[in-house]
């Protein structure tokens, strides 16, 4: 299992995304239009966002090594 340290720079971009995430998602046109294509806008903080894409990155690392998938 590779382990991957994100750092710093990993933190801030999660805040700033996190925090642009959240802003969108709360307009109702956004909202709406996000939901018509299948998608399941959520708010929150940078924090929940940044350990969503935590729990993404782990979750898909061990499917892609489970099936040993190699990017071309």
């Amino acid at each position: 299992m590779m382990s991957i340290h994100f750092g710093q720079a990993y933190d801030d971009h999660m805040m700033f995304y996190g925090r642009a995430q959240y802003g969108l998602s709360a307009h109702p046109l956004i909202f709406e239009r996000l939901s018509g294509q299948g998608a399941e806008p959520a708010g929150g903080t940078a924090e929940q966002f940044g350990a969503f894409i935590r729990t993404e990155i782990d979750k898909w690392s061990k499917l892609v090594a489970a099936a040993k998938m190699k990017a071309d």
